[in-house]
């Protein structure tokens, strides 16, 4: 992981339009709509000083870089610490909590891309088909672990379109797990692969 300070990829006018609007849980923390973040000013309990406080000045946080190419920060509320990944503290900033089972998603692919204007809330299946369509996901038969090609999955949606097998004899065939079989009928697995039966 790497410490990134940003601000240095916008431009002058950009900063001085720049808004901010505070989190509707962590409320001692800010995003702007160019994906920076805040910390605000504020007094917390403190045992070393006499007067029984510190004052933490008002500082734009560093947002760590990860290794899966995303930015990451730390922040912290009564002294828990909440681990944020950054496009989705600048969405529930200005858009606010993420509705049931949605995901924040970038709109151009670019993971670092955190200005407003390129995040929104999605399902998941939108997501996935977001990295398919942007190049950021090893799919099919590129991926690693897979045992499929994407023959395979032709053959094998065409053959329970026949109606005439059954998922337990299909994945036996196929060499699978049942519950695997299933995630490909269901298009949860190789949802992107797009066939005439109107399957995907």
């Amino acid at each position: 992981m790497t410490n990134e300070k940003c601000g240095k990829q916008f431009s002058d006018e950009e900063l001085r339009n720049e808004k901010w609007y505070r989190h509707y849980f962590l409320s001692n923390y800010m995003s702007s709509n160019l994906g920076r973040i805040k910390s605000l000013s504020r007094k917390t309990k403190s045992s070393v000083q006499k007067c029984g406080y510190r004052v933490i000045k008002e500082r734009i946080l560093n947002q760590i870089l990860t290794k899966g190419g995303r930015y990451q920060v730390s922040l912290c509320k009564e002294g828990k610490i909440y681990i944020y990944f950054s496009h989705r503290f600048v969405l529930e900033c200005i858009k606010g909590k993420s509705p049931k089972g949605m995901e924040c998603c970038h709109n151009d692919g670019n993971p670092l891309n955190n200005r407003i204007e390129n995040l929104r809330w999605d399902t998941h299946f939108n997501n996935e088909k977001d990295k398919v369509k942007h190049g950021t996901i090893a799919k099919g038969e590129k991926f690693k672990t897979s045992k499929m090609k994407k023959e395979d999955i032709i053959n094998l949606r065409r053959l329970w379109l026949t109606g005439k097998i059954l998922k337990c004899e299909l994945a036996k065939m196929f060499k699978i797990s049942r519950t695997h079989t299933s995630n490909i009928l269901n298009n949860k697995r190789w949802c992107w692969l797009e066939q005439d039966n109107g399957i995907c």
